[in-house]
């Protein structure tokens, strides 16, 4: 059976681009991004009301952070709604972009977080909870989760 994951990503090159070698560093890559979307997944889940604007921003997100058209941004959630499902905890989604991601983008993830979490206009008690236990599992300084929120908050009322 075909994987996925590499199906998704192969497909979104363009038919004139030169061939790509893919090693290892690339695969990383992509499972990082299936597992990024897959977090967003859960972040919207995480107060069990998953709403059409939390939806709408995550494609938004998906399509801004890596450059896909709205098919295949709704692949890569459809991709990643899968991996979620099938994750047994936190530690799965995060444990590649701990070891990959270097501080800066992983502060970008927990900015990211923090609006889709806010896209509903308020941040629910779970999923307040659930950013402090991924930025301790992505190994992020409390006071810079705080400030990271504090920055998303401020460009919302902007």
């Amino acid at each position: 059976m075909a994987d996925p994951i590499r199906t998704f990503f192969d497909n979104q090159i363009s038919p004139d681009a030169p061939p790509i070698h893919t090693d290892r560093a690339d695969e990383e890559r992509r499972r990082a991004s299936v597992a990024a979307c897959a977090l967003l997944l859960e972040l919207a889940h995480a107060d069990d009301v998953f709403s059409d604007s939390e939806r709408t921003h995550i494609e938004t997100l998906v399509r801004r952070q890596f450059g896909l058209n709205a098919d295949g941004a709704q692949e890569l959630i459809a991709i990643a709604e899968v991996e979620r499902s099938q994750s047994s905890d936190l530690y799965q989604m995060t444990s590649l972009m701990r070891e990959k991601f270097d501080q800066r983008q992983k502060t970008l993830l927990v900015e990211v977080m923090w609006s889709l979490a806010l896209s509903d206009g308020e941040i629910a008690q779970h999923e307040a909870s659930m950013m402090t236990k991924v930025a301790d599992l992505l190994a992020i300084d409390p006071d810079d989760l705080a400030q990271a929120r504090e920055r998303v908050e401020s460009k919302r009322l902007a």
